[in-house]
């Protein structure tokens, strides 16, 4: 007879857990991939693919906007149409935008 294989305190096997680890260490590579590497350094072939260089140009716009926010500086409602937020963000933002002009004056 075959033995059943050992489990762990909650029922999970230990494969089980390993091909989670195994995946969430992959999906971390994955993730960290477009930071790690510049576009430039990519084969010609791969760096002209219309989804790598969304990925590229989404990677700059979300590091212009952390950097921003990071630094204080207030992000325009232009840009923020540009940078994709939610139209209630946006509202919010060109409200703070405004009250802010109006106190310069």
């Amino acid at each position: 007879m075959a033995r059943a294989a050992k489990k762990h305190a909650k029922g999970h096997s230990p494969w089980r857990i390993r091909l989670f680890v195994i995946l969430m260490t992959g999906l971390c590579a994955a993730a960290a991939f477009p930071v790690m590497f510049d576009r430039n350094a990519l084969p010609e072939a791969v760096r002209d693919n219309p989804g790598v260089t969304k990925l590229y140009e989404t990677r700059d716009r979300v590091m212009l906007v952390a950097s921003r926010v990071i630094n204080g500086v207030p992000v325009t409602p232009e840009e923020a149409k540009q940078q994709g937020y939610p139209k209630d963000e946006r509202k919010k933002l060109e409200k703070i935008i405004s009250k802010g002009a109006q106190g310069n004056d």
